[in-house]
């Protein structure tokens, strides 16, 4: 029998206001459970009027990230379903918009909440068990991918336990 996720996907952004935003990093994961990430090339409309996060350079997004559409080809490839699971929906979805737009793409996926993809009516043992594998397994969280990684390892234990 074969694994089967859902896409959970995580971004991060530099800005604090909508018209400021710029996407740094962003990682998903795979139906297999796999993490893809990467780095974002800056698109000429982005602004950069603050330090970055993660301890990034706007040289290492330049020299290292990948085109945005180089993202949503790969992005809507992945994403095959029209739903994407997050741990922070209204800045994916704004994270996302803006890969998309800068790409001349449209965005057409549906972003939820990690713990949609499973009970609703639990959210507070799903959140807890969460903060658990967090804490176990020493994730910082502060990463995209360790934010994706996080979601898979709290959706796989809820689903191993139910």
């Amino acid at each position: 029998m074969t694994n089967s996720f859902p896409n959970f996907v995580a971004i991060e952004v530099c800005g604090d206001q909508y018209s400021e935003l710029a996407p740094v990093s962003i990682a998903w994961s795979l139906s297999s459970g796999e993490i893809k990430s990467t780095l974002i090339s800056p698109d000429d409309d982005w602004e950069f009027n603050e330090r970055l996060p993660l301890d990034l350079s706007y040289e290492q997004l330049v020299d290292h990230g990948a085109s945005v559409k180089e993202i949503v080809r790969e992005f809507s490839e992945d994403c095959e379903s029209n739903i994407v699971f997050t741990d922070d929906a209204e800045l994916l979805s704004t994270g996302l918009s803006l890969i998309f737009e800068a790409a001349n793409s449209e965005f057409n996926h549906e972003v939820d909440f990690w713990y949609s993809a499973e009970v609703e009516d639990e959210v507070d043992k799903l959140l807890a068990t969460s903060q658990w594998l967090k804490d176990t397994h020493n994730l910082s969280t502060e990463t995209p991918e360790e934010r994706v990684q996080l979601m898979l390892l709290s959706y796989n234990e809820h689903r191993a336990t139910h």
